[in-house]
């Protein structure tokens, strides 16, 4: 059996990339071992239950959160706004209340934490869990995401150093709790040796590539082109990025391609996004879709305009595997080697809509484009995960007490 501690219960339809990301790991998990998930209790995760991915195979604790006022939570929140890092302390409270759970764990042959913040359970959990190794599948490195944001703020630079020292501080604190750390670069693998040496780190690619190749089609004659920007936008790197390309590039694509459109599919789009796109003939604010496909199969060129973030973002491999011209910042691409070749990487505005212009027209390469699909097809396929993970847990699996490997 395999332990989940997660703050997404996933489901067919879950409106972001992580909990997408989850959904996957947890169904091909299942296909070999029953799995508990462990997660606070929220309206999303209620339909989580309703909705969770082989539910013969997967079982879901929710567990009610505090949300009383008293000086330790006040604490514990402000803590956890600053770090993204602090582990729920209803969770924690729970594993060392709950024998049901500490029963599980003692059976577990995995333990594992998706979401960084959700490692600081690692402490009391190997307590109850004897000697099954626990994982954390780390989306992203906090510090390195926390750092870049701390940087746009209008503090002091001693202030700006002081604090990324402290982060990292407490992401070393997290992952040394750990016996392995699953990431989804070598890049982000390197980061996590530095901050903690002695945890074992394999790097694992995520499932994101389309379910089969899908070139870009020709656009029909007479309609206007679609540049595309597609992920969450209640994520405020999302937001930002948005922004950001309105406010900075798209006004010099206009002014080469005065017949272009942009459009924004993703969901929870802040008011000021809407406030700033309502009205316009040039932006079409979509917000959430049923169906992301469609966003792709309308788009000519597509945007990763990210000034911060960390971890590798499944929405450049998406794109990739599209076969359509991307443009990106280099934060956009980092940790997805195949966008040094396939995809236009620029951080200055000037020169992204230079890139956006040049994919509208044509600019861009097929024959390379196709290349760089192949690639992103085969090395983030749903099939190359799927044994990657399961060879990966086999080797870590701990027999249970009954001598069951699952299955």
């Amino acid at each position: 059996m395999i332990v989940t501690f997660t703050w997404a219960i996933p489901y067919p339809g879950i409106d972001h990339a992580g909990g997408e990301y989850v959904l996957r790991h947890t169904s091909a998990l299942a296909d070999r071992w029953p799995v508990l998930m462990v997660a606070e209790n929220s309206a999303a995760n209620d339909r989580g239950v309703d909705l969770r991915p082989r539910p013969d195979r997967v079982r879901v604790a929710l567990v009610r959160p505090y949300n009383r006022w008293t000086v330790p939570q006040l604490a514990w929140r402000v803590r956890r706004k600053l770090t993204a890092i602090t582990a729920s302390r209803a969770l924690a409270d729970h594993v060392r209340r709950d024998v049901s759970l500490q029963q599980s764990l003692r059976e577990a042959g995995v333990v594992e934490f998706q979401w960084t913040d959700t490692f600081g359970l690692a402490g009391v959990v190997r307590k109850y869990a004897g000697g099954a190794p626990l994982v954390g599948i780390a989306h992203d490195v906090i510090s390195q995401r926390q750092g870049r944001r701390v940087s746009a703020l209008p503090l002091p630079e001693p202030v700006r150093r002081a604090y990324r020292r402290w982060i990292r501080v407490q992401e070393r604190r997290v992952l040394a709790r750990l016996d392995v750390v699953i990431t989804f670069s070598e890049k982000d693998a390197s980061l996590v040796r530095q901050l903690a040496p002695g945890v074992v780190t394999e790097v694992l690619a995520p499932p994101v590539a389309t379910a089969s190749p899908a070139r870009p089609r020709a656009r029909p004659v007479g309609t206007p082109p679609v540049v595309a920007f597609i992920g969450a936008l209640y994520r405020p790197e999302n937001d930002e990025a948005v922004h950001w390309f309105l406010r900075e590039v798209w006004p010099h694509v206009r002014r080469a391609e005065g017949s272009a459109r942009f459009h924004i599919s993703g969901a929870g789009p802040s008011a000021d996004l809407s406030r700033s796109t309502a009205g316009r003939d040039d932006v079409v604010l979509w917000g959430y879709r049923d169906d992301l496909d469609e966003a792709y199969q309308q788009a000519d060129v597509v945007v990763i305009p990210l000034l911060k973030g960390a971890g590798v973002k499944f929405k450049t491999i998406t794109a990739l595997s599209w076969g359509l011209p991307v443009v990106t910042t280099t934060v956009g691409a980092e940790g997805i080697p195949e966008a040094a070749e396939g995809a236009a990487i620029a951080d200055d505005p000037a020169v992204f809509a230079e890139e956006v212009i040049r994919g509208l027209r044509g600019g861009v390469e097929a024959e390379r484009r196709a290349h760089v699909t192949d690639i992103v097809q085969e090395r983030y396929s749903e099939a190359a995960f799927v044994r990657r993970l399961q060879e990966l847990y086999d080797g870590l699996m701990r027999p249970s007490s009954d001598g069951e490997h699952g299955g």
